[in-house]
């Protein structure tokens, strides 16, 4: 077995640069020439290999390959959760709700993070065991209140002209910062804030996650275990975003992700 999986191995690299119609034409012609047995027998494991390979690319969806793809870069216990497939996936929708100043960085994830139902449904700021985030879309909203500190109880919205709170529209130094997010010490995502405000009033709610939404043109990947930042860096000289009001944000970062079955 280990030699014919040898030999399998040894036609994927001989025909990795041929799209997978030709490698099946090109199977299907082999399969009808006059092979050893021994040659038939390895032709027919790579041409069972490939179609199955083929079938199931062409029913995961864009996130699912996009993870399949990077499950190298993770740890070995669960590149072997994988392989036995004890892991599943589900479609994911965090979301972080925090009082914020116009002070230049402002650090909205941190480690003293705790889940509390309206405010946050990320614990700490990392993701659990297994649970491995393909970020597909993000979504940031915008509140105001002369008198609420809570996050839970304001209104939401990336429509510049809604005015929330009576604060008018939305404070021009919010939109002018930039929105980030780390993890390795690295930016996975830096984007203007400007980018996640639409100038009409807010959309229903039923497209939540969609036209309301900076849908990804590259994927991210946010790993297990492993702590990542989310901030809002402000324009030098930021002082504040309106006297007379308390000023709220809404991060929401949708997408796919793994977790045990």
């Amino acid at each position: 077995m280990y030699v014919e999986d040898q030999e399998v191995n040894g036609i994927e690299d001989n025909l990795a640069g041929f799209d997978d119609e030709q490698v099946l034409e090109g199977l299907g012609r082999i399969m009808n020439t006059a092979l050893a047995p021994a040659q038939k027998k390895v032709a027919k494991a790579y041409a069972t290999k490939k179609i199955k390979a083929i079938n199931l690319s062409k029913t995961l969806t864009r996130e699912q390959r996009f993870f399949n793809s990077m499950a190298v870069t993770l740890d070995a216990e669960t590149r072997k959760m994988i392989s036995e497939g004890q892991l599943s996936y589900s479609d994911a929708d965090y979301y972080l709700r925090r009082q914020i100043s116009g002070t230049s960085i402002v650090t909205l994830l941190e480690a003293s993070n705790v889940i509390t139902p309206g405010t946050t449904n990320i614990d700490k700021n990392y993701l659990p065991k297994y649970v491995n985030l393909v970020l597909a879309a993000i979504r940031l909203g915008y509140g105001a209140d002369a008198v609420a500190t809570d996050p839970s109880v304001i209104g939401y919205t990336n429509a510049v002209d809604a005015n929330p709170g009576g604060a008018g529209n939305i404070p021009i130094a919010l939109l002018n910062a930039e929105f980030e997010i780390f993890q390795d010490g690295k930016a996975i995502v830096s984007l203007p804030v400007a980018r996640f405000f639409r100038e009409n009033f807010s959309v229903g709610i039923s497209v939540q996650g969609n036209e309301d939404s900076v849908h990804l043109k590259a994927l991210k990947l946010i790993k297990e275990t492993t702590p990542f930042e989310i901030k809002l860096r402000f324009p030098n000289g930021t002082t504040t975003l309106g006297a007379g009001l308390n000023h709220f944000i809404e991060v929401r970062l949708m997408g796919l992700q793994s977790k045990t079955r």
